[in-house]
């Protein structure tokens, strides 16, 4: 059924859109781009049923397209291989090719293209941390990304930390903009014992990519000189696929006297993630560096209290919800841990907090967001 406010809005739509959205993400389990990308094209098909949509996938027998068997969408394949070729050939031709109204991207846009563009960037990171990307990342926010956002029509944006970063730093016109907090996805509620990490011993969590700007290695320096202050019986579980680079964590793991409490179970499937927010005792997020972050928010759905970096984009995000810390500050993060863990007030109040804020991120309103922006790139 649709929701009043798309009735609203589709009230004031007058023609049809053919809509190409760049899907790649969505066949990458484990990161933010895909929960984002799936999430999004779930939500636009069960309030759009009026404009056409291809998906341009690089694995079109991919499970998450198998559930999707909609009137007003296809499923297109496009060549993924070198990356390059898919997004500066192989993307403008089957738009050309299909007649495409507007393509939709995550960050980089081909050159040559035809169809009216919208963005989503999500962050800015190698601007603030390049030292965490490799020479040809570096190359791709600082040349092609600009390229990307001069050409687009509309660009969005996961939080209004990333707007001001765009208007700042890349000099991104404010009426480019759209601003679409993300929403929540229900996790599975599964049987926590089938999760064989899972054991009697109380935990700290951290769920994410194990990257250099997830700042992992203060992380267990901290729990390394939390459990030496004060003798607790945690284990830290940090699940998450590896990055290319996680030399300062493992660096910090082998000095750390309790590296044989600290686990790393990998990629946890959303059928066992619920069991595992559920299970832990606090959730500890200390990124030096987001553009929203979707764990801290699934933590507290489930029921658990986060420690968080003080950093703009969990100001606005998380607000009072979590306990922010210096992210820099090793004391400051084992004080926080300490505090959510052994509070029994301070717990109770970020969890209340917590239910209130949490209906502020919907994906069905996120989804009306972006149709908006569709139409607004349509228009001009």
């Amino acid at each position: 059924m649709d929701s009043i406010f798309y009735r609203l809005y589709r009230d004031r739509r007058t023609e049809t859109m053919k809509i190409g959205i760049d899907v790649h993400a969505a066949e990458r389990d484990g990161s933010g781009n895909c929960t984002y990308i799936r999430n999004l094209i779930t939500y636009l098909l069960r309030i759009d049923k009026d404009n056409e949509y291809l998906l341009l996938a690089t694995e079109p027998s991919h499970p998450f397209y198998q559930s999707i068997s909609q009137g007003n969408v296809r499923v297109v394949y496009v060549m993924g291989s070198p990356a390059w070729y898919r997004a500066f050939v192989e993307l403008p031709l089957v738009c050309l090719k299909e007649d495409v109204d507007i393509l939709h991207v995550q960050y980089f846009a081909p050159v040559l293209q035809r169809s009216k563009l919208v963005l989503t960037v999500h962050d800015l990171s190698p601007f603030h941390h390049p030292e965490y990307f490799n020479r040809y990342e570096r190359f791709l926010f600082s040349t092609l990304l600009p390229s990307s956002i001069r050409r687009a029509s509309v660009v969005i944006t996961p939080s209004q930390t990333t707007s001001n970063d765009l208007k700042k730093l890349l000099h991104t016109p404010e009426e480019k903009l759209v601003t679409a907090y993300p929403g929540l996805s229900h996790l599975n509620q599964s049987d926590g014992k089938k999760n064989d990490f899972l054991t009697e011993k109380r935990f700290i969590l951290y769920v994410g990519r194990l990257d250099p700007r997830k700042n992992l290695a203060r992380l267990i320096e901290a729990f390394t000189l939390w459990k030496q202050r004060h003798g607790m019986e945690h284990r830290l579980i940090i699940a998450g696929r590896p990055y290319y680079d996680s030399s300062s964590m493992q660096a910090a793991l082998e000095r750390s006297e309790f590296r044989n409490e600290i686990l790393f179970p990998g990629y946890v499937d959303e059928c066992h993630l619920s069991a595992l927010y559920r299970a832990a005792d606090a959730f500890v997020y200390v990124s030096e560096f987001e553009g929203f972050g979707f764990p801290p928010l699934e933590a507290m759905v489930s029921g658990t209290p986060v420690v968080a970096s003080n950093i703009d984009p969990f100001r606005e995000v998380l607000e009072d919800a979590a306990l922010l810390i210096d992210p820099f500050d090793i004391e400051a993060i084992a004080a926080g841990i300490h505090a959510v863990v052994t509070d029994c007030e301070l717990r109770a109040k970020l969890l209340r907090i917590s239910r209130d804020l949490l209906p502020k991120y919907s994906w069905e309103q996120a989804a009306i967001q972006t149709l908006k922006a569709y139409r607004k790139a349509i228009e001009q």
